[in-house]
């Protein structure tokens, strides 16, 4: 067996801890969301120590198979502890739900809840979106993980979260993560003063009036439909008044709880409304009016859906062949309503509420025009974090901690690095680097720390006193 040269020991384990990020990681006590995890006895984590030692690959692997995991997924995707509560709705709703009772909604809103109809669209929904794998698409415990790992706070963790649900208003998942990504790297690196204002084509042409302030401007492919109300609550995330920009009544402050493994609340988006609506074919949930718009703002074209069916200018048949002739969010009481309706889907499906919802939502994908691909939250992040380490040279471990830290954000651009440089005529790429021995070793103890229920720490200690074959591939002579 390899042995370690002496008084190497102490140099190797201070690399690793650089590698780990562990330099200035917060103790487990400071972390109050964070429930530590039951310490084996030493007999069982040297055990199982050599299982993990043993083993040709690294003890977890992304869904995807694509290599060494970003965010192992062994302590599983939610975060433990969490409160599994109602948020506040409507004053009504709220008075009905605490004395037991159903709250009074609107005739169409109770019309839905009570057709069969509307269930089974339901149902059916939430079993394409397991055929899909998406139950667990609100899992951010991994994600949360390699945060602590990273040196994040609770509270910073909770802050990165925010921005991200934050942006994720009329975008994609991509989008969203793109936008949520440069925000946080804004507001952690001194771009979002309090005077900042979002500089908009409609300002830099003159159609509209300067601001005083500091301007910033969104990278190329960085904005959308929302950017506006996006940047404003990013700004308010930034100084710390999370509950103001993303409140707890609003869909966007269930989407953030959602994340944050309050799975009880449903986010209601357009998906969990004209699933079931469209299925049903009430016209009473057609659009009264909808205005369409180009790039500049100008109106292009007024439809009247609602109006039209009933006049016979178009069949419902060929309403329900049109996902946006279809009212997009509730009224009033008709958040509740739907949370009500895919609350019950859950029920009877024996899962969590957020977890039918998201089902629903990926299910109703050819239903609503849906235009982000099937895969987890978490795992649409490794994939950006491994196309911007591509992009940019890097490996997907340092893009993940960047981006964690604020430091650097997911880019827009896919593909192969092709820095190209002609020298003697000669044309060579610069292919993506690929991720060091110390890295990978650096992952592994990770993955074995939560494999084992022990820091990365006791994980090199341990390593050190067995003198293991893979210390061996640490450079021990290196003082780096």
């Amino acid at each position: 067996m390899p042995t370690v040269p002496a008084g190497a020991k102490e140099a190797a384990k201070n690399r690793l801890k650089r590698l780990l990020g562990m330099a200035d990681q917060p103790k487990a006590a400071e972390l109050p969301a964070v429930e530590p995890f039951p310490k084996p006895i030493e007999s069982q984590s040297v055990s199982k120590m050599g299982e993990v030692l043993e083993s040709k690959t690294p003890p977890m692997t992304t869904p995807q198979g694509t290599g060494l995991p970003l965010m192992p997924r062994g302590q599983g995707m939610y975060t433990p502890g969490v409160p599994q509560v109602d948020l506040p709705r409507m004053p009504s709703v709220d008075k009905a739900r605490a004395a037991g009772k159903t709250p009074k909604y609107t005739e169409r809103m109770q019309d839905l809840l009570d057709s069969p109809t509307a269930r089974k669209k339901a149902d059916k929904l939430i079993s394409k979106g397991e055929e899909l794998g998406m139950r667990e698409w609100y899992g951010t415990e991994p994600l949360r993980q390699v945060a602590m790992d990273a040196g994040l706070s609770q509270k910073e963790f909770d802050t990165f979260l925010a921005q991200m649900a934050s942006a994720s208003q009329r975008n994609p998942v991509d989008q969203q993560n793109r936008m949520g990504s440069y925000l946080w790297h804004l507001s952690q690196t001194g771009g979002l003063p309090d005077d900042a204002f979002l500089l908009t084509n409609k300002i830099r042409r003159g159609k509209e009036p300067m601001p005083e302030g500091t301007p910033i401007e969104l990278p190329p492919g960085y904005g959308s439909l929302a950017q506006g109300d996006i940047f404003s609550r990013g700004k308010q995330i930034a100084a710390g008044d999370i509950e103001g920009a993303l409140p707890p009544d609003k869909k966007l402050g269930t989407f953030y709880r959602n994340y944050q493994g309050n799975l009880r609340p449903v986010t209601v988006d357009v998906n969990a409304v004209r699933g079931p609506i469209i299925e049903r074919g009430d016209p009473r949930w057609l659009a009264s009016k909808l205005v369409e718009k180009d790039d500049e703002g100008n109106v292009i074209a007024t439809h009247f859906p609602r109006k039209d069916v009933a006049e016979g200018r178009m069949s419902l048949k060929e309403a329900k062949e049109r996902p946006g002739f279809w009212e997009a969010a509730p009224s009033g009481s008709e958040y509740a309503g739907f949370e009500d309706f895919w609350q019950r889907a859950a029920k009877r499906r024996g899962i969590d509420p957020a977890e039918a919802q998201a089902l629903g939502w990926y299910g109703s994908a050819d239903v609503t025009a849906l235009k982000t691909k099937p895969e987890l939250y978490i795992d649409n992040l490794e994939r950006m974090i491994r196309r911007t380490a591509e992009q940019t040279g890097r490996s997907p471990l340092q893009v993940m901690q960047e981006v964690l830290r604020g430091k650097d954000y997911l880019r827009k651009e896919g593909g192969s690095v092709t820095k190209r440089y002609n020298e003697g005529g000669l044309a060579a790429v610069e292919q993506p680097q690929q991720p060091s021995q110390d890295e990978m070793l650096a992952m592994r103890i990770l993955d074995m720390a939560r494999e084992m229920g022990v820091s990365p720490e006791e994980v090199i200690m341990m390593l050190m006193e067995q003198q293991s074959a893979p210390v061996s591939g640490l450079s021990m002579a290196s003082n780096e």
